[in-house]
């Protein structure tokens, strides 16, 4: 069961350690994570693929409650994949495989498996990020991913069952993605779906006040972030 930690009074945002369970090729892997109130806050994407920053000097200068690296990008700071930041696309979407966490026109969050349900240039779509692999399927389906056995660091998106949105990231020490995958369908979290965001270097997660947050700053320059910030608060 995770381990909480008190919510920041303004924001709301707590987060929570937890930890991979160690077994016979390998040793525990501590996870932090950090649990959204969809009624409570909102999410936006930045992207800014001429000007990245540390994860630090994006919590810096948006404020917010809450940041997570967002997906993978190429060594010229672009994106791989689109990313919608305040209704503008930006790149291209992928087709047959990866993931998408969005927020529509009516503020709705969802996280998707786009070879299930493929994007549309046409949706209302105010916010998105996508990025590979699913980890989980809708309806706790743990994805196939036993050819991957690369050990790194790792940053997901994930909605329960319940409807609550959380980010969970590896900070410290790596681990498989199929590893990891298992541990979400199974866990104490009751993860109804999730996707795999970018990892090692990238890995970040900051909360709390800008002066002294908590979390795991990602170790390189992104160009894309994804902010939580209270929706009865100034927009980050």
């Amino acid at each position: 069961m995770p381990r909480p930690q008190p919510a920041d009074a303004t924001t709301g945002i707590a987060l929570a350690s937890a930890s991979l369970p160690a077994d016979d090729e390998s040793p525990a892997v501590p996870v932090l994570l950090a649990r959204v109130d969809l009624l409570r806050h909102r999410l936006r994407v930045h992207y800014a693929p001429h000007a990245p920053q540390t994860l630090s000097a994006w919590h810096a200068s948006l404020g917010a409650a809450l940041v997570v690296n967002g997906g993978f990008f190429t060594p010229e700071w672009r994106s791989t994949a689109l990313v919608v930041s305040d209704g503008t696309p930006s790149e291209s979407s992928y087709v047959g495989f990866g993931g998408m966490l969005a927020v529509d026109a009516r503020g709705d969050v969802t996280v998707r498996a786009l070879a299930e349900t493929p994007y549309d240039a046409s949706e209302p779509l105010e916010q998105a990020v996508q990025s590979f692999p699913m980890l989980v399927l809708p309806g706790g389906r743990i994805a196939d991913l036993r050819s991957d056995a690369l050990v790194a660091r790792r940053t997901a998106v994930a909605l329960d069952r319940a409807g609550q949105l959380w980010f969970i990231i590896t900070p410290l020490t790596g681990t498989t993605l199929m590893r990891f995958a298992t541990w979400l369908a199974s866990g104490d979290l009751a993860i109804d779906v999730a996707l795999n965001l970018d990892g090692g270097s990238s890995t970040g997660m900051l909360a709390g006040p800008v002066d002294e947050p908590s979390g795991m700053p990602a170790f390189i320059r992104l160009p894309t972030v994804i902010s939580v910030a209270p929706r009865d608060g100034p927009t980050p």
